[in-house]
C-alpha cells in the first residue's frame, strides 16, 4: 500500500513540474492571432526556456521574430495569459508606417496578417531583455499588444507555442 503510494505521489510531482517548467496545454481565447489561431484552438506551450530565463540561467529569451509566445500581459491591458507573435527582439529597432512594419529600417515580409495596422508609430529601440509583439489581426481593438502597452519584458514571456493540437473550423 505505501509503495502504490509513493508512486502516486512521484507521478503527480512528475506530472507538475512537466507543467509548470516543460510544456502546457493552452486553449486560444480571441482573435487577436486569426487567422493564424484562431479563438478555440487549442496549442502546446513550451515553457523550459523562459523558466531557465526567470530563475536566471539566462538573461535574454532565446526567440526568434516570428514565433508565437504565450505572455502576460501588463495588468491594465488584460487578465490572463494572452498569445501573441515576436516581431522584434532586444538591441532592435520597430516602426509602423501605413500598416507596413519596419525592423531596423527593413519592411517584414508579414504574409500570415490580414488587416493591417490602422496606425502609424514612431521607431522605438528595444532595450535588452525587452520583445515587441503584436497579433496577426491588426484591424483596430482585435488585438492588444505592443502598439498598446509598449515592449514586453522577458520576465512577461511564459512560454514559446511549440505546435497546435487542434483548430476550430
Amino acid at each position: 500500500m505505501v509503495k502504490q503510494i509513493l508512486s502516486i505521489f512521484t507521478g503527480l510531482l512528475l506530472a507538475l513540474f512537466f507543467h509548470t517548467c516543460l510544456y502546457s496545454v493552452s486553449q486560444v481565447t480571441g482573435n487577436s492571432l486569426s487567422p493564424t489561431l484562431r479563438s478555440g484552438s487549442w496549442v502546446v506551450v513550451e515553457k523550459w526556456q523562459s523558466w531557465l530565463l526567470r530563475v536566471g540561467v539566462w538573461n535574454e529569451p532565446r526567440l526568434k521574430r516570428g514565433d508565437l509566445v504565450s505572455l502576460e500581459p501588463p495588468v491594465a491591458y488584460a487578465s490572463g495569459l494572452g498569445i501573441k507573435r515576436v516581431i522584434a527582439l532586444a538591441g532592435e529597432t520597430v516602426q509602423l508606417v501605413d500598416g507596413n512594419t519596419f525592423v531596423d529600417g527593413v519592411e517584414l515580409d508579414e504574409s500570415y496578417v490580414v488587416y493591417q495596422s490602422a496606425f502609424d508609430m514612431e521607431e522605438t529601440q528595444l532595450v535588452a531583455g525587452h520583445i515587441f509583439v503584436m497579433g496577426d489581426n491588426r484591424l483596430p481593438m482585435n488585438s492588444v499588444d505592443s502598439r498598446q502597452y509598449g515592449p514586453v519584458e522577458a520576465r512577461q514571456i511564459r512560454g514559446r507555442v511549440a505546435f497546435v493540437i487542434w483548430q476550430p473550423r
